[in-house]
């Protein structure tokens, strides 16, 4: 595996195990794009791991793009099941800023 994708995996599973921390979660629902959880994503090896290891259920929800993912939120509003949006782009976060309040994690 290429250093950049180690990276962005640590970055990924740090961020998935901060969240998980803080809310003590039994369960950690995740919006993202559907490469991600494809078989050739990182998506299913990151779910594996983290379950075994944290023994938290997590489930992967996947949408075809940035744009249907950040209209799911903005639709889905206060009651969105998502604890961890993953996949969105500065653009689409740049166009939206005035319609939803995100916590990004660089």
């Amino acid at each position: 595996m290429p250093a950049e994708e180690i990276m962005k995996f640590f970055y990924i599973t740090i961020s998935f195990l901060l969240l998980a921390t803080v809310v003590k979660a039994e369960k950690l629902t995740i919006y993202t794009y559907d490469s991600f959880v494809s078989e050739w994503g990182p998506g299913p090896i990151i779910e594996k791991q983290f379950e075994e290891t944290y023994q938290i259920d997590l489930e992967l929800v996947a949408v075809d793009s940035a744009a249907t993912l950040l209209n799911k939120v903005i639709l889905e509003g206060n009651n969105t099941n998502a604890d961890i949006v993953l996949g969105l782009d500065i653009i689409c976060l740049n166009l939206q800023k005035n319609q939803i309040c995100l916590t990004i994690i660089h």
